[in-house]
């Protein structure tokens, strides 16, 4: 197993531990209403939107401009072209005026949606159409369409059509999905990948009704949770009089600072780390360099955000301060020889490098890949075995205390994709306990 696989491994099935946050600077209000909170998470995180609006201030209740129209249409058009898609050779497009009103936006979609859906012939109603396929919501009356419209009406409407066209085809992703049911409850499966991107978005609709009809959430640490941040920043910063420099010496230190110059990190932010965090904090910069809202289009994070939006109950398979811990009691010494084996490794001098094994995870999670996903876990040494066996086990057996209540409900939980993609996983010991776990991917 090469060195850099145990960061790998960590980064993508430990919850992501984005210690950089504390230096960013402090994110600016948005004015948007309740009712779209969910499509504006949704369209943010498939792309069809800039994520920098949702921390700049803007005002999403404001009416959109051509400018914005154009970008929405374009991006969305973006997203879609890296699909595969079979386009209707049939539909001529429908002239729109220049303006915000509702029906032009409308009719925009309607051409776009007209490049895909073969149904589409220049006698359909447009406005019949988008009611009949839920982007326009209503009963055909009172549709406001000579209103103009705001940002985030824009948004949604591009949101829904997006989601419809990819729903239609099957394309969504299927992340690694089981379903198990015993004594009136069900337990739905999910596993994560830890850091995304918008090419992990939308998720499948069968993910998104199993999620939308469960009565909890459970995840591995509820990272939404005040307490959660405050205890890893207890943990963060060492108090033993002792700096990183003492850990490593003055030559691994050396190629250290080289490291975080590059990265324009200042000393002072990391001298005084303790090992677990200087691991943590290294392996996060060629993510975030390329993908600032990496950990914040994590396929946990997402759930998180959308279970507190919708009053939909959280609860843990494990805790924050059990994750932290297993993190920072982990033998110093090995840390640092991961962390001097990182440094003198080629991929902690060429972030492309280092960001291809993530890349790969991640396609594969899209396309619900369990056996290719599952060939990329190696649980040999004893950072990886740490991170998974004894914890496998303890989720299995919470699982199977949901499985055997007698609270009929339905659970849905997510976890890294590692603790449920290889046979010797949380699935394994499920089935040990005589549950039938059925795979609900579809390869």
């Amino acid at each position: 197993m090469k060195k850099t696989q145990k960061f790998i491994t960590l980064l993508i099935f430990i919850l992501f531990f984005n210690i950089t946050n504390s230096f960013a600077k402090e994110n600016q209000p948005v004015k948007f209403s309740s009712w779209a909170t969910l499509a504006l998470d949704n369209a943010a995180k498939a792309g069809i939107y800039s994520p920098d609006y949702m921390t700049s201030g803007k005002d999403f209740t404001k009416e959109i401009t051509q400018k914005e129209i154009e970008e929405l249409d374009k991006n969305t058009r973006m997203k879609l072209s890296t699909y595969k898609l079979e386009k209707n050779p049939v539909f001529k497009t429908i002239n729109v005026e220049k303006n915000s009103s509702r029906k032009n936006i409308l009719y925009n979609i309607f051409n776009l949606m007209s490049l895909y859906d073969k149904d589409i012939n220049n006698n359909t109603d447009v406005i019949k159409y988008l009611t009949e396929n839920k982007i326009l919501i209503g009963d055909g009356k009172n549709l406001e369409l000579d209103k103009k419209a705001n940002y985030e009406q824009a948004i949604v409407f591009y949101n829904r059509a997006l989601e419809n066209i990819i729903n239609k085809n099957n394309l969504g992703s299927k992340g690694i999905f089981f379903k198990i049911e015993n004594n009136g409850n069900t337990v739905y499966l999910f596993g994560s990948i830890h850091v995304g991107n918008s090419s992990m978005y939308p998720i499948d609709s069968n993910v998104i009704d199993a999620f939308n009809s469960s009565n909890e959430l459970y995840v591995e640490a509820n990272i939404s949770n005040a307490e959660f941040i405050k205890y890893i920043q207890s943990k963060m910063i060492r108090t033993d009089g002792k700096t990183v420099k003492d850990d490593l010496g003055e030559e691994n230190y050396s190629k250290l600072k080289n490291y975080m110059d590059d990265y324009k990190i200042p000393e002072n932010n990391y001298a005084n780390l303790n090992i677990w965090s200087l691991n943590s904090l290294i392996t996060s910069l060629p993510i975030q360099s390329k993908n600032p809202y990496a950990s914040a289009f994590g396929i946990d994070a997402y759930f998180i955000s959308k279970a507190n939006t919708m009053g939909k109950t959280i609860k843990e398979l494990e805790s924050t301060k059990f994750q932290i811990d297993l993190l920072s009691d982990f033998s110093p010494e090995k840390y640092k020889q991961m962390i001097i084996g990182f440094l003198d490794s080629p991929e902690s001098k060429s972030t492309e490098k280092f960001l291809e094994p993530i890349s790969k995870m991640q396609s594969l999670w899209i396309e619900g890949n369990r056996e290719s996903l599952s060939k990329m876990i190696v649980k040999q040494d004893d950072f990886t075995i740490t991170l998974f066996k004894d914890r496998d086990v303890m989720m299995a057996d919470k699982i199977s205390e949901m499985l055997n209540s007698k609270d009929k409900k339905i659970y849905f939980v997510v976890a890294g994709a590692g603790h449920f993609a290889p046979d010797d996983s949380v699935v394994k010991y499920l089935k040990d306990k005589n549950f039938k776990v059925e795979n609900l991917n579809i390869n």
